[in-house]
């Protein structure tokens, strides 16, 4: 009985190569994909001593016997050697590799696998050592700088955004939305607003995609495999999604290409037109999915003053984590500075970024963010801008006429709850006046 031999495999999650080194043979099959006709892939067939493909890449339902057979036959007319059995060699790829696909890793003994010696973090707290990281707000919030000066810092080991990553890598930045020139020109303006000797062309790699991320995958591990990439900043989850935001199989495909590259990813996306309006920026835009996969996620808003239109201050609130040892409330601020040239050419040329860590409260004060405060520094907030002392009536009227809604019985808790900070006027009831006890002292 005629029989193939064992070739030396590379079976990954999305991409399974059989290279038979004594016959210059490889077989690839990849962009695997459940349908109605059967489990389907493409097909790569190279001469490894030349490097060309016999047959031109193409579909294959492992499936299918039909399917199989025309492969042969298409192979077979390509190459007239006859000690190639194109029929058992696509055999013995199919069978290894449906049964790869459909039963998953070998099974192991969970307690005995060892504890990670590595930190949990890349940068801590934004990015874990793998998973998705998700950074989302409205356009124009400042998203892209925020993902851009994490891979810098990524990439050169400098605490551009005030911690230091546990490791320096090489990064990849994926851009479905903009173009290099723009890239390019944000990482210069960051560098040169770091102060430090760094080259940001030698250590961020840029890619711009146009294919969706689960049918780029593939292509993309090579390119990470060859440059020893570490992270991987896709932008953004819109585009690269390749369908419907609200759609749950292809943003369930979307995590799942972004697990198969292997490494840490930073996601970024957008919010719906109803989180503008009502503020609410507790989940992104589209399938509940994207908020429930990711590892990590982060909104972003921006506050600004038009009378200072070369700066902002970004809020960042961690929304949702997966891992123990971090508070879903927690929060960062980051004051955002530009600095702009012109020349013949170009009407604004962005010199420099300066990126400066700011306490959350302290932003929120000065941006008059007072829908991102707690509702104790709410109420500290509307006393402190208050010339007499208010009820809580009063406080709850001020509040409203500020665009935040907060009941009597919060305000009332809010008081009575930290008399570290309130002093009342001794009334009683609705009568009851408060003030800051720092002003009654």
């Amino acid at each position: 009985m005629t029989t193939v031999s064992k070739p030396v495999t590379d079976l990954s999650d999305t991409r399974h190569v059989y290279t038979w080194e004594d016959m210059h043979l490889a077989i690839t099959l990849e962009r695997f994909a459940e349908e109605r006709g059967g489990l389907k892939c493409e097909i790569t067939v190279c001469d490894t001593e030349s490097g060309q493909k016999l047959i031109p890449t193409g579909n294959f339902n492992l499936s299918s016997a039909i399917g199989r057979k025309n492969t042969t036959n298409r192979l077979k007319a390509r190459t007239p050697d006859e000690s190639l059995d194109w029929d058992l060699y696509l055999d013995y790829v199919t069978d290894i590799s449906q049964s790869r696909y459909r039963t998953g890793d070998s099974v192991i003994e969970l307690m005995s696998v060892p504890v990670a010696e590595r930190p949990r973090f890349l940068l801590q707290p934004f990015i874990e050592n793998d998973g998705v990281t998700l950074i989302y707000g409205d356009g124009g919030c400042g998203k892209s700088l925020l993902a851009l000066a994490m891979a810098m810092s990524v990439a050169s080991g400098v605490p551009i955004l005030g911690m230091t990553p546990t490791r320096v890598v090489p990064v990849l930045y994926l851009d479905w939305e903009s173009a290099a020139n723009d890239h390019a020109e944000r990482a210069r303006a960051i560098h040169a607003g770091t102060g430090t000797d760094l080259d940001p062309p030698m250590f961020i790699h840029y890619q711009r995609q146009v294919a969706s991320l689960a049918e780029g995958a593939p292509n993309i591990s090579r390119v990470l495999q060859d440059l020893h990439i570490g992270l991987c900043v896709v932008d953004s989850v819109g585009m690269a999604r390749g369908g419907a935001p609200e759609a749950a199989d292809v943003t369930i495909a979307f995590f799942r290409a972004a697990r198969s590259l292997g490494v840490p990813v930073v996601a970024i996306d957008h919010v719906s037109q109803e989180a503008r309006k009502t503020k609410d920026f507790s989940s992104p835009f589209g399938s509940r999915f994207t908020h429930n996969l990711a590892r990590r996620s982060w909104s972003v808003e921006k506050r600004s003053d038009e009378s200072t239109p070369s700066e902002h201050t970004v809020l960042m609130a961690l929304q949702k984590h997966n891992n123990t040892g971090a508070s879903a409330a927690e929060r960062i601020a980051y004051h955002f500075g530009f600095q702009t040239s012109t020349s013949a050419v170009r009407e604004q040329h962005l010199d420099a970024i300066t990126i400066r860590a700011q306490e959350w409260d302290d932003a929120v004060q000065e941006t008059h963010a007072i829908d991102r405060m707690s509702k104790r520094d709410q109420v500290r907030y509307a006393l402190r801008e208050a010339s007499d002392p208010l009820s809580v009536l009063d406080i709850r009227d001020w509040l409203i006429s500020e665009g935040v809604t907060v009941g009597e019985q919060v305000i009332r808790n809010s008081l009575g709850r930290n008399p570290d900070l309130f002093v009342s006027d001794g009334g009683t009831g609705r009568t009851n006046r408060w003030k800051l006890r720092e002003v009654s002292q």
